[in-house]
């Protein structure tokens, strides 16, 4: 996962928006711009999903093959403890770990959040010093399930 070696992480379950089917997402669009990083998703029931952060220090987006061993090890093990579930949060992060080694220095102090999300064919990893800014569904804001 973008950069680090292949360990098993440590997941717990994220819910962004309440009372959603977040069985078998797919992602319509990753936007990164100057008002910040735009996730749309498409759920089982075709309602779209917006999560939004103002800020993120980074994220990788994989394809299934790219995160193959991940995908064919240790996510069918997710899968029956969370079964129909999509949305995660890391903890202990190897994608941060790396991130800070990086940095040289320099996020030592820093705190962050590990934020991953596991479409049909995409694994999208988000790291940031807070929870999305918006998380909405087509039809209107719903509670951000913090």
């Amino acid at each position: 996962m973008c950069g680090e070696k292949m360990m098993k992480l440590q997941l717990e379950r994220w819910e962004p928006i309440k009372n959603v089917n977040n069985d078998n997402i797919n992602i319509l669009s990753v936007t990164d711009c100057y008002d910040g990083l735009t996730i749309v998703l498409e759920n089982m029931d075709s309602e779209l999903l917006t999560i939004r952060w103002a800020m993120v220090e980074s994220y990788c987006c994989s394809t299934e093959e790219a995160r193959f061993r991940f995908i064919a090890g240790q996510w069918q093990q997710i899968r029956k403890e969370f079964p129909k579930w999509s949305f995660f949060k890391v903890a202990d992060s190897p994608y941060i770990k790396w991130m800070k080694e990086q940095a040289g220095g320099f996020m030592d102090e820093e705190e962050f959040m590990h934020f991953m999300i596991v479409s049909r064919d995409y694994v999208l990893d988000i790291v940031s010093k807070h929870e999305p800014d918006e998380c909405y569904k087509k039809g209107g804001k719903e509670d951000v399930g913090v």
